[in-house]
């Protein structure tokens, strides 16, 4: 029961985070694209990378990063992060 209430807590506070560092709407598609269909620049993408790595305590890989795409990917890499650890 505790590992559902961190999920859930990690789904909410990477969907705020995500949603606030590239000033999207709460509504959008989880699987949109960043780039191209959202249209979201490097330097605002490498921002969102820092503030989950801020608050989530981890530090990701490049190939963790590469692999973020859209909002499902963030979740599903910071979810494997967390859950592994540093």
């Amino acid at each position: 029961m505790a590992e559902q209430i961190v999920a859930t807590d990690l789904t909410g506070d990477v969907v705020t985070i995500v949603t606030r560092v590239l000033e999207l709407p709460q509504t959008i598609d989880p699987d949109a694209d960043f780039v191209a269909d959202l249209a979201v620049d490097s330097l605002r993408f490498m921002e969102l990378v820092v503030a989950l790595e801020e608050r989530f305590d981890v530090a990701f890989e490049p190939g963790e990063v590469d692999a973020m795409r859209s909002l499902s990917d963030v979740l599903r890499v910071t979810r494997e992060r967390v859950t592994r650890g540093r």
